[in-house]
């Protein structure tokens, strides 16, 4: 998510585009942010559950009943869709920057919308101890970097 958070402030505090090395610097740090996150799915299945789907199921049932109240497994599938969605959009800033630049603000903030529910649920709903912090920092350093966004937009003729 740090990788993430980076290529978004990147992109938002330098929203102009009139640097093209910081906008392949952005979509580096979100390409890394993806193969990380896929190579956390694997290590948790690997060392936590021993590629036992019942077993990632049975735990991410218990943790939200621990947090939540209630008993339901259904947030491993949130977090396949959410891995979905970061795939699908890396690919579309590969094989089409100058279409994925140009995309409408609805899709622009559907995707980050769906980011920030991730970060909010899964490092301070779901995380422990520090996890709960950086994630908070994590949120902090976006909604920082939309304020500057958006007062430049502002203040643009």
């Amino acid at each position: 998510m740090l990788l993430y958070v980076a290529s978004t402030a990147i992109r938002l505090v330098h929203s102009s585009g009139t640097n093209p090395r910081r906008q392949e610097i952005a979509r580096l740090l979100y390409t890394g942010g993806l193969l990380a996150f896929w190579l956390h799915v694997a290590a948790a299945f690997h060392f936590d559950h021993h590629w036992n789907w019942a077993a990632a199921y049975e735990h991410t049932a218990e943790r939200t009943a621990d947090l939540a109240g209630w008993q339901s497994g259904a947030g491993l599938y949130v977090n396949f869709a959410f891995g979905l969605v970061w795939t699908v959009d890396v690919l579309c800033w590969w094989l089409a920057p100058r279409r994925y630049a140009a995309r409408s603000r609805w899709v622009e903030f559907l995707v980050h919308g769906i980011f920030v529910f991730m970060i909010a649920s899964g490092a301070i709903v779901f995380g422990r101890g520090p996890v709960r912090a950086f994630g908070a920092a994590l949120l902090a350093a976006l909604g920082t970097a939309s304020i500057v966004y958006l007062r430049r937009a502002r203040a643009a003729p």
